[in-house]
């Protein structure tokens, strides 16, 4: 996702890394505004902590936060991806530059 990839890009950066995406199975169903505004809640608790216990370098968080309710909070590891030079196709951008 690009909250992903942009919290990817701070950790090459060397800061720390933190996506905060909230989740939606059905938008109609639920109240959008409030989902958003519990992830911001959220995102400023994560923020608050790292910034008193910094995160071990090049450490990335992906944050997601449900439409439902819910009663706390799960930490799982990210799985390790290795990309080859190989498996990156050349494109041209409507302008006609590589990328």
């Amino acid at each position: 996702s690009g909250t992903v990839a942009c919290a990817m890009e701070a950790v090459i950066k060397g800061a720390p890394g933190i996506a905060v995406s909230a989740s939606f199975f059905e938008e109609e169903d639920a109240d959008a505004a409030a989902v958003r505004r519990r992830a911001g809640e959220v995102a400023c608790a994560i923020a608050q902590y790292v910034l008193h216990n910094p995160l071990p370098e090049y450490t990335l968080l992906n944050v997601n936060v449900p439409a439902a309710d819910f009663a706390g909070v799960r930490l799982t590891r990210m799985g390790r991806r290795h990309y080859d030079a190989s498996e990156v196709e050349q494109r041209r951008d409507p302008y006609g530059r590589p990328y």
